[in-house]
């Protein structure tokens, strides 16, 4: 675990095949999801997203996309729907 930050995500390398999931070090249930290089997204797709429970089952809110967030406002973004859960 590492705190995600722009130099942190900018570094890594998207997986061959399939995705990858970092996770933030200083809030419990935020991360990044890596998926693999495509024809749209030839470097890889980052995408913020949170995971919580909801009546003891694991639900998963996407929160958007690398670049469309930057990664402080993705996890205030998280802070905010982890509260309302």
């Amino acid at each position: 675990m590492a705190r995600l930050t722009k130099g942190f995500i900018d570094k890594l390398q998207p997986p061959a095949t399939g995705t990858e999931v970092h996770w933030d070090e200083t809030v419990k249930g935020y991360g990044l999801r890596v998926s693999a290089p495509s024809q749209q997204h030839p470097k890889g797709k980052r995408v913020f997203f949170v995971m919580g429970r909801v009546n003891n089952k694991l639900v998963q809110f996407t929160i958007g996309s690398f670049g469309t967030f930057t990664e402080d406002k993705a996890r205030s973004r998280a802070q905010s729907v982890l509260q309302d859960i």
